[in-house]
């Protein structure tokens, strides 16, 4: 039992310091020694919910194709601000109605 206990705080410190190693508060933070965008040019990166992360791409051109807004889930669609999730799916933001506010 004591093995299993042992073994359990090991893989949850372990977990919890890969997380602290991709937190961010700005972009910048996601290019430093060791996170994830760190030495990578081919693809975007994004500081999400204070984690760095590869962008999806959702909604932009890539090297050779376009990531198109339909074929994006919700964790991706709202990546690079092309794309927005409404009623369960990702939609291009010129075709989405969204409601406007006059005040």
């Amino acid at each position: 039992m004591i093995r299993f206990l042992t073994c359990c705080l090991f893989a949850l410190s372990v977990f919890s310091s890969c997380l602290a190693n991709e937190s961010c508060t700005t972009l910048d933070d996601c290019y430093k020694n060791g996170k994830v965008c760190d030495g990578i040019q081919d693809v975007g990166c994004i500081c999400k919910n204070g984690l760095c992360k590869i962008s999806s791409g959702c909604g932009t051109f890539g090297a050779f194709f376009r990531t198109g807004c339909e074929t994006c889930g919700e964790e991706g669609c709202e990546d690079e601000g092309a794309c927005k999730w409404i009623g369960g799916k990702c939609m291009e933001i010129s075709e989405t109605k969204l409601p406007t506010y006059q005040g």
